[in-house]
């Protein structure tokens, strides 16, 4: 696993804890609804493994774990913005 994953894992368990405190005080509604933008973008950018992973000798591609898109070599979904796993383990 890299440093930018964990960082970005790490600073997702950071934005879901702020989610499921029970804080001392009702937070306003926007700074709630901020923070789960906050948490998507984040989980977004830690990369998924590709469903139906096939290379060929010119190409490698497979679907987008979250909204099912075909790949063809490339680091994020075009249609959904997930970061993609090419790797095979």
């Amino acid at each position: 696993m890299n440093i930018e994953k964990i960082y970005l894992e790490e600073a997702l368990n950071t934005v879901t804890n702020w989610l499921a405190e029970d804080l001392y005080y009702e937070p306003p509604y926007f700074v709630e609804e901020e923070i789960k933008v906050i948490k998507t973008a984040l989980e977004k950018q830690i990369p998924r493994k590709i469903n139906n992973y096939k290379k060929q000798p010119n190409a490698r591609y497979g679907d987008c774990p979250i909204c099912g898109r075909r790949v063809i070599k490339e680091n994020y979904c075009p249609r959904c913005g997930q970061a993609l796993d090419w790797s095979k383990e």
